[in-house]
């Protein structure tokens, strides 16, 4: 909104102005999007309002364990005691394996399309889901620029 009062854009008044140069830093941004069945996450071009790489618990290669991008991990792996490649049914398409998965599909979609680091706006609880997203997008070599 860019209604003026007393010679200051609004935004510049509310004290929106100070992130908005932050953010123009990188033109990449991090989206995760967290429901009580899925996980959700992008990177998108906020300058050109594009999405460059997507990542979902929907989508079937994660579901099943067997994307092109999940390949490169052993088998053997365990995340709670389950095996890693198992398939999500029902409501695990939303639990810390999916978004684990879902954050190393990512990261290696975000890097085969030439982005290396992004810009994330890091919510207040950092455990859990959103804790092993953050690890895994990381463990891929993709870089985040965290903002509180």
């Amino acid at each position: 909104m860019s209604t003026q009062r007393s010679g200051k854009l609004w935004y510049q008044a509310r004290g929106f102005a100070k992130r908005v140069r932050h953010w123009e830093a990188l033109p990449h941004r991090v989206i995760l999007t967290l429901t009580s069945r899925h996980v959700k996450a992008q990177v998108v071009n906020w300058r050109k309002g594009t999405v460059d790489a997507e990542a979902s618990s929907l989508q079937e290669p994660i579901r099943l364990g067997n994307a092109p991008e999940l390949a490169s991990e052993t088998s053997s792996e365990t995340v709670s005691g389950e095996c890693a490649q198992a398939e999500l049914v029902g409501y695990q398409s939303a639990s810390t394996e999916a978004a684990r998965r879902v954050g190393l599909v990512l990261g290696k979609r975000a890097c085969a399309a030439g982005i290396r680091q992004a810009q994330w706006s890091q919510p207040g609880r950092f455990h859990g889901k959103i804790r092993a997203f953050y690890e895994a997008l990381c463990s891929t070599g993709f870089k985040l620029k965290t903002e509180r």
